[in-house]
């Protein structure tokens, strides 16, 4: 991953443990990937909550309703300086961060919602 540039070694006080898990998907041959444990982050995290909105109202004038299948795929989410020292995680001896986030959709669908709802607003009338 160092090689692509997909992470930098950097100093941070927050750090994560990074595993490589064996991961088998279905037509394809067994594979590794890495996994991070962002479970310690995550208890330091306070929740916020953002109210779903009525879709009724949302597309009762619109000329086009448009239905994008967000139900398996992966997010990447762009991370400035500060979150990436947060993001922080450790791989032998060296402490690493990365430029984007990658989750799972089907995993945060509430918090999908949001971000998209926030990237399209510009769109709305």
């Amino acid at each position: 991953m160092l090689e692509l540039n997909i992470i930098e070694i950097e100093q941070s006080d927050y750090t994560s443990d990074e595993h490589t898990i064996n991961d088998f998907h279905k037509g394809t041959k067994e594979g590794s990937r890495p996994y991070i444990n962002y479970r310690r982050l995550n208890s330091n995290i306070s929740t916020q909550y953002f109210p779903l909105p009525n879709i009724e109202e949302r597309v009762s004038a619109a000329k086009f309703i448009v239905v994008i299948n967000l139900a398996k795929g992966y997010w990447y989410l762009p991370l400035n300086k500060l979150a990436q020292r947060y993001a922080a995680f450790v791989i032998i001896y060296e402490t690493c961060v990365t430029s984007e986030y990658v989750f799972r959709v089907s995993k945060r669908s509430v918090f999908l919602y949001f971000l998209s709802s926030r990237s399209l607003k510009q769109y709305q009338q």
